[in-house]
């Protein structure tokens, strides 16, 4: 069900762009090894402070944001 959420328009002329944004590498890789392999622009970071030289520095459609950083 997950991945038919996720799943952009074939027909959609613009990529969305994300940003994950997670300390934990597992589950950075797979979301944006998954989210890519479904068609979007992804880019990940490991910390809030990545995250805000990312957000600076251009424009994201989504960011997903783990909550329970160190």
């Amino acid at each position: 069900m997950f991945r038919k959420v996720i799943k952009q328009s074939k027909h959609s002329k613009c990529k969305h762009s994300i940003l994950i944004v997670d300390d934990e590498d597992s589950i950075r890789l797979s979301m944006e090894d998954l989210l890519s392999r479904s068609g979007y622009e992804v880019r990940s970071v490991a910390n809030g402070e990545q995250a805000l030289v990312q957000i600076a520095g251009g424009q994201f459609d989504l960011v997903l944001l783990d909550i329970r950083m160190p």
